[in-house]
């Protein structure tokens, strides 16, 4: 049998944990311990491996050495490196994917989402939407490696695993297995479809709001705050126009947009296009009323 947080035991391991040290951690991450005969696999496989004798010996004695020179290189080569990042303090992608294991609603949607071959792009959509949160593509991809791994399943493995998973767990990852994504969704209180039209019409109107807020604004960096905005509803808008129905690749992708806005290089329209838009609501456009932008053609 396989489990499919494999990594993050390997990653364990490489800690100095053993297997009786590790189960209660496991279970504080809402994880499954493992039996010893994987866990002594999983130590032989690292064992085995091709890295410098200095790398192994760190970890069976590294609360009393230093990180021996280029180890995250090393620990690239055996896919472990967002995991030392990570407790190094580096990766907050990696920080943001454990938060969201040791949260059990979060979690459990996270696993059957996965479990039922969605993109990491609209799993990052759907976890943002349903619980209010910033959970970046990135995150989605790092859940997967290290805690989440459906595909190195076997039907036998599943049997197994689903066997020892809380009822309420196994459940949904039985209706993610078969396919039932309608369902799943429903039980998820996902929605079962993603609008595309509908967001980019949202964010279209949002970006007109902030434009027409920076261009009424009397400071240093009104314009180019009013410019960067119009760049975004014209984008939106004509995604909006020409599209009506998208894919969730678009959808996730923006919705990440939305919570970067501020600190994102949008390029630049021009003075001219800022003239043109103020020569717009002075001819004839309401005040109460957003004046529209003219849409860039597609090349």
């Amino acid at each position: 049998m396989r489990f499919p947080h494999e990594q993050y035991i390997r990653f364990l391991i490489t800690l100095g944990f053993s297997r009786e040290d590790s189960a209660e951690h496991l279970e504080e991450s809402l994880l499954l311990p493992v039996d010893s005969g994987y866990w002594e696999k999983q130590e032989s496989l690292l064992k085995k491996s091709k890295l410098p004798p200095q790398i192994k010996k760190f970890w069976e004695q590294q609360s009393k050495s230093k990180l021996p020179k280029d180890y995250l290189s090393y620990m690239n080569v055996i896919g472990l490196k967002e995991a030392w990042e990570y407790n190094l303090g580096k990766n907050k992608e990696f920080t943001i994917a454990v938060d969201a294991l040791k949260d059990p609603d979060i979690s459990i949607c996270v696993r059957s989402l996965l479990a039922i071959k969605l993109q990491s792009e609209e799993i990052s959509a759907l976890i943002n939407g349903r619980f209010g949160m910033v959970f970046p593509k990135k995150s989605v991809e790092l859940f997967q490696r290290y805690f989440f791994q459906p595909l190195i399943m076997s039907r036998e493995s599943w049997r197994s695993y689903l066997d020892k998973i809380p009822n309420e767990e196994k459940s949904l990852i039985y209706l993610a297995i078969r396919g039932d994504q309608a369902t799943l969704r429903a039980e998820l209180c996902l929605p079962v479809k993603i609008s595309v039209a509908d967001h980019y019409q949202k964010l279209h109107i949002f970006a007109m709001q902030k434009f027409e807020f920076y261009q009424k604004t009397n400071s240093p960096d009104a314009d180019q705050n009013a410019l960067k905005w119009a760049q975004m509803a014209m984008s939106s808008g004509d995604k909006y126009e020409k599209l009506k129905i998208g894919d969730a690749t678009d959808f996730g992708r923006d919705i990440q947009m939305e919570f970067d806005f501020i600190d994102t290089d949008f390029p630049m329209i021009g003075e001219d296009n800022l003239d043109e838009i103020r020569q717009q609501q002075v001819d004839g456009k309401s005040n109460d009323e957003a004046a529209p932008i003219p849409l860039p053609l597609e090349n």
